[in-house]
């Protein structure tokens, strides 16, 4: 997919929309899906790789984060922009499926973005209208205004920033993992600022 289309295109998020929406309250066999969550684990491994300033923040990350987790439908788990590809027709196509499982919308809007996000949050906005707007002209209603999804979708690209940083932080070159470090650090300082103590 061309790096100018990495940020809410349209036809992404109705790709992910059209996912969301058949499998919306529905069972699906699939062998093993991902379980998406927040556990012990992630909090205690982040605290050992960023500064101890941020350990309120952290905790108050994790318990916003309870509501991305909602079983909600079936999602990719893992639509980063280098996972999309395009047919000779023009139509989109999603790959890597590994982490297919049951959560919430968001965690999926969140991880098509790049990076860590907008400081002002106007893609997650964008993205959030976009998605919302899919949802108006079906027979189910979407539980969550633009404002809510566009919160639960920073909620979610923090955790799955979380996530990465904690589950590849042995096996990433030392200048790449502090940069995630640093890049990580910087987004909470803008999200949490008066959780996070000098």
């Amino acid at each position: 997919m061309p790096k100018d289309r990495w940020k809410g295109d349209i036809e992404q998020i109705k790709v992910l929309f059209n996912l969301h929406f058949n499998t919306w309250n529905k069972t699906l066999s699939i062998d093993k899906p991902f379980e998406f969550r927040w556990g012990k684990e992630l909090t205690k491994r982040a605290l050992s790789l960023l500064p101890l300033t941020l350990e309120a923040a952290i905790e108050q990350l994790c318990l916003k984060s309870e509501v991305i987790f909602l079983p909600f439908c079936y999602i990719s788990g893992d639509p980063n922009p280098t996972n999309w590809g395009i047919r000779n027709n023009g139509e989109l196509v999603l790959f890597d499926w590994e982490r297919i499982g049951y959560a919430s919308p968001a965690i999926d809007l969140a991880i098509t973005i790049p990076s860590l996000g907008t400081l002002d949050k106007s893609l997650e906005f964008n993205i959030a209208s976009t998605y919302v707007g899919f949802w108006k002209g079906v027979s189910i209603e979407f539980p969550y205004s633009i404002q809510e999804l566009t919160e639960q979708i920073v909620i979610a690209k923090m955790w799955s920033a979380l996530d990465f940083l904690v589950n590849n932080a042995d096996t990433l070159e030392e200048d790449l993992l502090n940069l995630h470090i640093t890049k990580i650090n910087e987004k909470f300082k803008v999200e949490y600022p008066d959780l996070i103590k000098d």
